[in-house]
């Protein structure tokens, strides 16, 4: 019993470790990448016009966005720092969930090592500090498989959890397209595992469409809406499916299976192959390379960092029979999340978070089952087996406290947490192109409205009107170029668009029109260039233009 104690008193002091400094990376301004772009940015936009509304121009916006609205309730109070936590506390919730399930299967202790396991894992320490979605849609996929566990365990006669899980789901679909995977397989695990352990076929069908239907009926809004904007509920997914269906549904099934071959076949290899120049057994071995070379912000590694703990125990989760079922389950859900990333798009971590919270509990489970085996051997090598597990737990949530002291020192958030630092200058240290933002706001007329080129269409910080595309800027470039063979031409392309001031990153727009143009073209549009626009300010490699009407 006094060991126990000692345990927990461990356990609870390493989360304190991780989540004290959670807690003060997120009392920052934003600075993310998606939060810039897209998850703080629209909820801005709306408020800023006074009204929910798609963005043409960003095909983000036709995204569920049940966590969007949520942040915008803090951006009203012009708070930007509250949806860190509410991130934050998404991700807290999921370990809650863990700790939840593992306490009813096999005691108090282990529970909390399961969610110190998922606290601590560096893609969620990072996810944590931001107003990103990707927690929120891990704790409601989390949510709804326990509650399918629960269901399941209650011999199909608890519905409240079978309702809970639909409703989880149903939110999960409202807060990224991602959970779609997890959507059709919970989906067919309803009809499957209900008709397999009870032999009631109807009634299996039956609990699949309610459970189908429910989910649908939380997210169905948001598909509501894109299908009467554009014509598909999925937008911008799926968009070449839908368009051959509106204009030849009788070839429709033939577009799919064309479709779902063409992603696949590009998701798989082109960009691996093509741009990174892996192997093809590199290329095969991605699904375990995720879990120890991850790198964050390299696409081609993955964008994020897991750990190899996550796996190291997986084998041995399946060794006790009685918790067989739940375990077969979590790692089919896990393999199966894999496989469709794997083969649709491009991987990246964050594609695949879900598995995160099931691999923490199987990882536990491997534990637990190597801890309480029956070893018939010597005493010594039972011990030495112990002390293994003890040393790869050790190992790992040192590598995890690591990553999180490397990750709080290139933030450095203590200056402003201790009002050593504005705002303004915090955001001077992260935001290259602050200074430029900051002087459009100051000086640019309130009715102007501004085109990012090579702005990674990061705008949140602009509190004046602003385009970009999906591009990066590169589709205005060529227009530019192919009407600049004259000083008029060049002008009456301006006049022709609704922007009346250009946000550049310098180096990068010299070096696509190097790379892209001729000499004669690069002087031809220099000239027109100069001529049709101002420069009104330059900083950090961010330039200003205002267009001469």
């Amino acid at each position: 019993m006094k060991l126990n104690r000692i345990i927990e008193t461990l356990v609870l002091t390493s989360l304190g470790c991780f989540l004290i400094p959670l807690t003060l990376l997120c009392n920052v301004p934003p600075t993310a990448r998606d939060a810039l772009i897209h998850h703080l940015a629209l909820p801005k936009l709306w408020l800023l016009h006074n009204k929910f509304f798609h963005v043409p121009w960003a095909e983000f916006s036709y995204y569920p966005m049940n966590i969007e609205l949520l942040y915008t309730i803090p951006l009203y109070f012009h708070n930007d720092i509250i949806p860190n936590y509410i991130h934050l506390l998404f991700g807290i919730c999921t370990g809650l969930l863990i700790y939840w399930h593992l306490n009813r299967k096999i005691g108090h202790l282990w529970a909390l090592l399961g969610g110190l396991i998922f606290v601590s894992t560096p893609i969620i320490l990072r996810l944590s500090t931001m107003a990103y979605v990707d927690l929120g849609m891990t704790f409601f996929i989390t949510g709804s498989m326990l509650s399918f566990v629960r269901w399941r365990d209650s011999e199909f006669e608890d519905g409240k959890w079978f309702y809970c899980s639909a409703l989880c789901m149903g939110l999960a679909l409202g807060s990224k397209y991602n959970s779609l995977i997890a959507f059709f397989f919970l989906n067919m695990m309803v009809v499957f595992i209900y008709a397999r352990d009870t032999g009631r076929q109807g009634m299996a069908l039956k609990y699949g469409a309610l459970f189908c239907i429910v989910s649908l009926l939380f997210v169905s809004p948001w598909y509501m809406m894109n299908y009467v904007s554009t014509g598909n509920p999925f937008h911008p997914l799926f968009d070449g499916i839908f368009q051959e269906y509106h204009h030849n549904a009788s070839d429709f099934r033939g577009q799919v299976l064309k479709s779902l071959k063409e992603n696949a076949s590009s998701g798989l290899f082109q960009t691996r192959i093509v741009y990174y120049g892996e192997s093809f057994w590199e290329t095969i071995l991605v699904p375990l390379r995720i879990f120890f070379q991850g790198k964050d912000d390299s696409p081609q590694y993955f964008d994020g960092v897991l750990n190899l703990i996550l796996i190291v125990f997986l084998p041995f989760s399946f060794m006790d029979r009685q918790y067989r079922k739940e375990t077969v389950l979590f790692s089919v859900f896990t393999g199966f999340l894999i496989f469709v990333a794997f083969f649709t798009e491009v991987i990246r971590i964050r594609y695949i978070l879900p598995i995160v919270p099931f691999l923490s509990i199987l990882c536990v489970h491997g534990m637990r089952n190597i801890l309480n085996f029956k070893w018939d051997g010597p005493l010594f090598a039972k011990y030495g087996l112990k002390s293994v597990v003890f040393s790869v737990l050790i190992l790992c949530l040192l590598m995890n406290s690591i990553y999180l002291k490397n990750y709080f020192m290139s933030v450095d958030p203590m200056p402003y947490v201790l009002n050593h630092e504005t705002r303004d200058a915090y955001l001077l240290r992260h935001v290259d192109s602050y200074q430029s933002i900051k002087y459009i706001n100051d000086h640019l007329p309130q009715n102007a409205c501004v085109r990012l080129i090579y702005m990674g269409r990061r705008g949140y910080y602009l509190d004046r009107a602003y385009v970009h595309d999906r591009y990066f800027g590169m589709t205005a470039i060529n227009e530019m170029i192919e009407t600049s063979s004259g000083d008029k031409s060049l002008r009456s392309y301006f006049k022709s668009q609704k922007y009346s001031h250009l946000l550049v990153r310098i180096d990068l727009f010299e070096r696509y029109l190097k790379e892209n143009c001729s000499e004669v073209q690069i002087c031809d549009f220099a000239r027109s260039f100069n001529s049709s626009t101002k420069l009104l300010y330059a900083s950090h490699g961010y330039a200003v233009y205002e267009i001469i009407g």
